[in-house]
């Protein structure tokens, strides 16, 4: 027992990876292989149940979600190898073959196994409530018969009422609840539904199952979003997001709050809610940014923004493409097909209803695939089992044979053994019954599996074997009849009955007449006569018994079998039993059968669905030539109104060139105008100047006229008086014209006044700005001597304290004196110490040298590198001894991982946190195997805050990485940082990918790590460094910095690997000179070629 329960420790926790990595580290072949080695091996030594079904489980979970048969296989492995001997593991078994029935929609087979699943939970005495419960779940499924899944749900409540209120009791209860409440949902029944999700909303409150309340609160929720009640379905939605701690849950709460929001018309935070979902999907799965795309487009397109919802559409479509979701794909096709619908793009909604159509074909085809080899898997196991039976028949007849044999020998030999026959007489008499029952199903069975006959043919030679046999006392005449879609009896095979009988025993319902009550009761109804027992009489009606046998498959009644007996026949235990057991054989059958009819009605509606995808196929070709015709119309009307454009562009053009040049003659005419003006009001100053000038002449004129009145009239008789007068006139008109001359010369003259006056205002500036300045400059002087003074008195002052400073000195020279003759005596200790100090120099030294050489045993060599990236290069230049840097290189399956790292601190302190670094990246990557970069970051964040805890230290201790896995087969990239980035050079072109902003150690907020996908393109070149590049001093006690080493980047980038780490470290070394190294230095660069 003890060496059972560690090998079922060793199962559980060396594999338990398996069960958990399913993600970007599959597992290879040789895993699964050795567990399958290591379950054979377990079985022939004779481990122990619980190792098995252990080593079962794990098996089973490998192949469930990738390979359906083998998964299938190993399942019905577990059921056979439990059914026997421990009954709690078989039904465990049967409730994963059904779930994987179920999973692919092949409901009667799902149906069939948690029916055998339920016979065998009764005997391992758990609770059966939970076997209704599966039953109920695939009527559910089928969502066809509601009420017989409300009959099985109300039975689980009664069943979980019964047992003590422990925990796991009372979560199934809830669940029955809850399930109860969607069968009453679909019912229409929605006051019974609320009652019901909040009956096991209050049972889970109860137990606090904090997960089954965010499961109650989403499900209430999601039920007032269907009846457009979304103020009451935003209330549930908090609830379950405020206590929730799933991301999976966390994110159909917010979508589906969204749409909440979305109806009530608060589209603003419709859209929180969706970037919140989507920052969790971008850390979860691509399946989840698929759905939360598919909501946004939905949003959008209720918001009416339907280009927005195409582009959200679309997103989700090209990564459903990108990771083959195809469910995903199947429900955002429809979206895609009608958003382009609304914008009259039907060439494109085309394209995508083409696209849906193959993949719907292409899903169909899988499905059929999967029931066809279920049913084949099925009728394998059926065939077998009936060979089987035959074996065990001849096995039978054999030991029949030699028992015969030998009793006669001894009955001739040996008088003696007559008791002891006599004694084993009712044991023949036995085996020779079952031999005969055998005998006669195996007749009845014929050749069942080469000979294609329906079922109602089957029964008719199954019904006329069965009268025939010689050793059984039955009359001639009997019927089979099967129970239908109404629930009644259906005669489908008889045998010797009357007309008058054939119409009245037809439809049976439950509870009329002998057969109705076999229905209602589901057990045996045995009369040896007629009696009130049959409701129907026809005339002419012999006296007679019956035999009315139930056909029973699984607990659920397929037909009856009705047999006529003489009057008064008593009945015999044999004849029940042999009846049971051709009753069983007829289940078995017909239930395949049954099955086959599905099957092939179910490929009669596949043929009717591909039959009518082809018809829509056609009218997708016949819209495809209307839209190719509509498409060259529009292509003509294009040409047209291209051809209108054109020459309405030329006309504007023509208007436009028109438009400027009038602008420009409007300019030129407003300048002439203004010109004008101006020459007017030139005129007009000049008019006025000429109207003063002509007044000042009118009156010396009129002076004039009187003087030469004056004159004419005093010295009329003065001749050379008048000649004066003459030369006067002639001298007024010369000072006429030198008054003229004066004004414009006293006009230039105010104008070079103007001017002078102009430079004497600038050159009093001048002067003004010069006395000011010349005033500070004597206010500076007089603050100067002020201090000249000041300074001298400092100065006699600085003089009086030399001389006591003096003094002083001369004491502390006495006193020093007297400390060297002590520091003479302490000389011989001090050499002592000097000595011990180069002593454990040396040691601690050594031990440096020996940390080097753990440091570089753990680090990948060359030869380790060159195989798994084939054109690299490494930069590694430690600042001292031991670096705080390291560099990581594994392959793994399909994955290339490689990484850099900074570790807080360099020298010793940082070499010790490399050591642990490379130590737990090599625990996590290669023996973890995580799902993505950011997970590893998180394991290597808890496993460095351990050794911290462990030293009792919470500072902020810690290291800086970029790591990188790239799967080889789908070229994708995925990096997760710790405050150190990833640079991609692609066509030229820097690609700079950030890091989260926190490390890997305590930080006091902490938040997730995120990853990035990238896909790789031929000739990427991808560089991982830590910050000691471009940290590094220079002369002038610059840095080198990023902008500097992104440059340098692009400089090298199309150089061989080789020349580019030559250059790198040249300008390293170039750069810090005769300055010391700043930090621990390190650059991993990787050329990918596809």
């Amino acid at each position: 027992m003890q060496r059972a329960l560690l090998k079922l420790f060793f199962i559980v926790v060396l594999l338990l990876p398996i069960l958990e990595l399913t993600g970007l580290f599959a597992q290879n072949a040789g895993n699964i292989n050795s567990l399958e080695q290591e379950l054979e091996k377990s079985l022939v030594q004779g481990e122990s149940d619980s190792v098995i079904n252990a080593l079962l489980f794990v098996i089973f979970n490998h192949y469930k979600n990738n390979e359906w048969g083998k998964s299938v296989k190993t399942a019905k492995q577990g059921i056979s190898l439990f059914k026997t001997k421990n009954f709690e593991y078989c039904q465990f078994w049967y409730e994963n073959l059904g779930f994987l029935y179920l999973k692919h929609d092949i409901y009667q087979l799902a149906l069939n196994t948690y029916y055998e699943g339920f016979s065998v939970g009764k005997n391992s005495g758990k609770p059966i409530g939970v076997c209704y419960n599966n039953l109920a779940r695939v009527y559910l499924a089928q969502n066809l018969n509601l009420n017989k899944a409300e009959k099985l749900l109300l039975k689980a409540i009664e069943e979980h009422k019964k047992l003590p209120e422990k925990r796991e009791q009372l979560s199934q209860l809830a669940y029955s609840y809850n399930q109860l409440g969607i069968v009453y949902e679909r019912q229409k029944k929605h006051e019974s539904a609320l009652d019901f999700y909040k009956k096991a909303l209050d049972v889970r409150n109860k137990i606090n199952d904090v997960s089954g309340l965010v499961n109650s609160f989403y499900t209430i929720a999601y039920y007032y979003n269907t009846i457009y009640e979304y103020d009451s379905a935003i209330v549930y939605f908090n609830k379950g997001l405020k206590i929730n701690k799933n991301q999976s849950y966390q994110i159909s709460l917010l979508i589906n709050r969204a749409i909440a929001f979305a109806y009530n018309n608060n589209f603003h935070l419709a859209h929180d809610d969706i970037d919140i979902a989507l920052k969790i999907a971008n850390q979860k799965s691509s399946f989840d940014q698929c759905r939360v795309y598919k909501y946004q487009s939905q949003i959008f397109q209720i918001e009416g923004n339907v280009a927005l919802a195409i582009i959200s559409a679309t997103k989700g479509l090209d990564i459903a493409d990108t990771y083959n979701h195809s469910l995903i794909k199947l429900e955002i096709l429809p979206l895609l097909v009608g958003y382009f619908e609304k914008t009259d793009n039907y060439k494109k909604a085309l394209f995508y209803q083409n696209q849906y159509i193959e993949l719907k074909k292409l899903k169909n085809r899988e499905r059929n695939k999967i029931v066809q080899n279920s049913y084949a898997i099925q009728e394998n196991d059926l065939v077998n089992s009936l060979q089987s039976d035959n074996v065990e028949l001849e096995k039978h007849n054999e030991q029949l044979y030699f028992i015969i044999l030998f009793s006669a020998l001894g009955f001739l030999l040996l008088t003696i053994l007559i008791i002891k026959l006599y004694r084993n007489k009712k044991r023949l008499n036995k085996i020779y019954k079952e031999t005969r029952v055998h005998a006669v199903i195996a007749k009845v069975l014929g050749n069942i599996t080469g000979k294609q006959r329906t079922l109602e043919v089957f029964l008719q030679d199954s019904l006329e074997e069965i009268l025939k046999i010689p050793w059984l006392k039955f009359e001639t005449k009997g019927s089979i009849f099967l129970t239908n879609k109404d629930g009644n009896l259906k005669m489908v095979a008889h045998k010797n009955l009357g007309e008058p009988l054939l119409k009245m025993c037809d439809i049976v319902k439950p509870g009329e007449c002998l057969c109705g009550k076999t229905l209602e009761q589901k057990s045996m109804v045995y009369c040896d006569h007629i009696s009130d027992k049959h409701d129907f009489h026809p005339e002419g009606m012999t006296p007679h018994g019956h035999y009315n046998m139930p056909i029973m498959f699984h607990g659920e009644i397929l037909g009856v079998l009705n047999l006529y007996l003489a009057e008064g026949h008593e009945k015999q235990d044999y004849e029940i039993e042999f009846l049971e057991s051709i009753c069983k054989t007829l289940a078995s059958v017909i239930n395949r059968k049954t099955i086959q009819l599905e099957l092939s009605e179910q490929a009669i509606e596949q043929e009717k669905i591909n039959q009518k995808l082809s018809e829509q196929t056609l009218e997708v070709e016949q819209r495809n030539v209307e839209i190719q015709q509509h498409t060259e119309e529009q292509e003509k009307l294009n040409q047209k109104l291209f051809a209108q454009k054109l020459e309405v562009e030329q006309r504007n053009n023509e208007v436009e060139r028109i438009s400027k040049k009038q602008e420009e003659t409007n300019q030129k005419l407003f300048a002439q105008k203004m010109e004008v003006e101006q020459r007017n009001a030139e005129i007009q100053k000049y008019t006025e100047d000429q109207e003063k000038l002509n007044q000042k002449l009118f009156a010396q004129k009129l002076e004039v006229e009187q003087r030469n009145s004056e004159v004419e009239r005093i010295s009329k008789e003065q001749e050379e008086t008048n000649q004066k007068i003459f030369a006067q006139k002639m001298e007024v008109e010369q000072r006429n014209i030198e008054i003229q001359q004066y004004t414009e010369e006293q006009e230039k003259l105010n104008q070079k006044l103007f001017a002078q006056k102009l430079e004497v205002e600038q050159r009093n500036s001048e002067v003004e700005r010069i006395s000011k300045e010349q005033e500070m400059m004597n206010q500076k002087l007089f603050a100067q001597k002020m201090e000249v003074e000041q300074r001298n008195i400092e100065i006699e002052k600085y003089a009086e304290e030399q001389d006591k400073l003096n003094q002083k000195f001369f004491a502390q020279t006495l006193e020093l004196d007297q400390r060297n003759i002590e520091i003479n005596r302490y000389a011989d200790e001090l050499g002592k110490q000097k000595d011990e100090i180069e002593s454990a120099h040396k040691s601690i030294t050594d031990s440096i040298n020996y940390a080097q050489t753990i440091q570089k045993a753990l680090l990948p060599t060359e030869e380790m590198i060159k195989p798994i990236l084939k054109e690299h290069l490494i930069v590694y230049k430690p600042r001292n001894v031991v670096s705080g840097d390291f560099y990581y290189v594994a392959e793994r399956s399909n994955h290339i991982v490689f990484a850099v790292a900074d570790c807080t601190g360099h020298g010793v302190p940082g070499g010790f946190l490399t050591m642990l670094g490379v130590s737990y990246m090599n625990d996590i990557i290669k023996r973890k195997e995580v799902q993505s970069s950011a997970e590893a970051l998180e394991q290597l964040r808890d496993n460095i805050k351990g050794v911290f805890d462990i030293a009792g230290s919470r500072n902020q201790n810690g290291l800086d990485i970029a790591l990188c896995s790239i799967n080889k087969k789908t070229k994708i990239l995925n990096y997760a940082g710790a405050n150190s980035p990833l640079y991609i050079i692609r066509d030229g072109e820097l690609l700079e990918f950030k890091a989260t902003k926190n490390p890997i150690g305590w930080h006091p907020r902490e938040i997730s790590f995120k990853d990035e996908s990238i896909k790789l393109q031929d000739n990427d070149l991808i560089y991982l460094f830590s910050d000691g590049y471009y940290d590094q001093f220079g002369l002038k006690n610059k840095k080198f910095l990023k902008k500097r080493f992104k440059s340098l980047l692009l400089e090298i980038k199309d150089l061989p690997m080789e020349e580019q780490k030559e250059v790198l470290e040249g300008v390293f070394e170039k750069w810090k000179i005769n300055t010391d190294q700043t930090d621990d230095v390190t650059i991993m660069a990787v050329r990918w070629h596809e």
